[in-house]
């Protein structure tokens, strides 16, 4: 909150607007840090199902943070003591669709075109490619759309839908090393 300081410290001879600049500023970038800081906690970094051993019922692995820069702690929780604050599918479809219009060719379609409106067309859809790609990345980072919310015994932790958790995206599995690809 230096600028809070700084707007109380200008010279009296300014514009009238310096100062609330200066601390919506201050304010502004106060919100953006602790936003930051709080993005990983409760974070799951690895959920598993664990099967039922000996007619036992189905439980949950958790690996998260409970706190920012802390170590991940490991803890189990019955299946049915989990509640998805909401369907996880239609965040996938979503991310899946930003991916596919990130990569998608723009020369595609094109072939019939002469020079002129071909070279117009592949500007055109470059800048929608690219804006689109710049606003989709703003609003998962922002508003934390991958994000869906589990609640277990009360506590609220974040999943996230993105597949980018550890290793660049690539799960990790105890059972099953095939799995380890996907």
């Amino acid at each position: 909150m230096g600028s809070v300081y700084f707007a109380s410290t200008l010279p009296e001879d300014l514009a009238w607007f310096v100062a609330p600049t200066y601390l919506v500023m201050g304010v502004g970038f106060t919100a953006i840090a602790l936003h930051l800081f709080q993005r990983p906690v409760r974070r799951i970094a690895l959920l598993e199902v664990i099967p039922s051993t000996m007619g036992g019922r189905l439980q949950l692995r958790f690996t998260a943070r409970k706190a920012p820069y802390s170590g991940e702690t490991v803890f189990t929780a019955d299946i049915w003591d989990a509640t998805l604050s909401e369907k996880t599918a239609p965040v996938i479809v979503e991310i899946l669709e930003a991916n596919r219009a990130r990569h998608q060719r723009i020369s595609e379609g094109l072939e019939n075109y002469s020079i002129i409106p071909r070279i117009w067309e592949l500007a055109a859809r470059w800048i929608e490619q690219k804006w689109t790609s710049f606003f989709l990345r703003f609003k998962f980072a922002v508003l934390q759309f991958p994000i869906v919310h589990i609640e277990v015994d009360g506590i609220k932790w974040k999943l996230d839908c993105t597949g980018y958790l550890r290793e660049q995206g690539q799960g990790t599995s105890t059972t099953n090393p095939s799995l380890n690809s996907i």
